[in-house]
């Protein structure tokens, strides 16, 4: 049976697709910006810029991108660790992680804040990548709670 944490391809592909999917999401709402498609009463797809770090808290710019490097940084030499320790669930999560964080350090460092486009109800506004980041650390508590090693080198 195929276990989806066991192949690594298939990991940096998810990824790949997650993360360009995010990209042309905001590239849709930056294309129309004066554009907001309301779905229902309760979620629109439009351009919000966000200059905070979430749930409306505001940062010094310089700050958040040296610690979001940081943070990307330390995730990426966890996923070394846990890809060598062969925890694939863990390394699922982290990958998640960090290419959410990315994707939202990009923009940040190209536009001086993330792109939001998606508005749940009138106060959740958020993006793809944000979504990444919320199941990667979902996967990677699981992952911790029940560690099964998973062989990425043997297929």
């Amino acid at each position: 049976m195929l276990n989806p944490f066991r192949y690594p391809v298939l990991l940096i592909s998810a990824c790949a697709v997650l993360f360009f999917s995010d990209r042309l999401g905001k590239l849709i709402s930056q294309l129309n910006v004066n554009t907001n498609v309301i779905i229902n009463k309760c979620f629109a797809f439009g351009y919000y810029p966000n200059q905070g770090i979430g749930f409306g808290i505001q940062m010094n710019k310089t700050i958040i991108i040296v610690t979001s490097v940081i943070i990307i940084l330390g995730l990426a030499g966890w996923l070394v660790h846990v890809w060598n320790k062969e925890y694939a669930m863990q390394a699922w999560g982290i990958s998640f992680i960090v290419a959410g964080a990315t994707n939202n350090l990009l923009d940040r460092i190209f536009f001086g804040h993330v792109i939001d486009y998606i508005k749940l109800f009138d106060w959740s506004l958020f993006n793809l990548a944000d979504v990444m980041i919320v199941v990667g650390l979902i996967i990677v508590l699981l992952g911790l709670h029940k560690p099964e090693k998973n062989d990425f080198t043997k297929n």
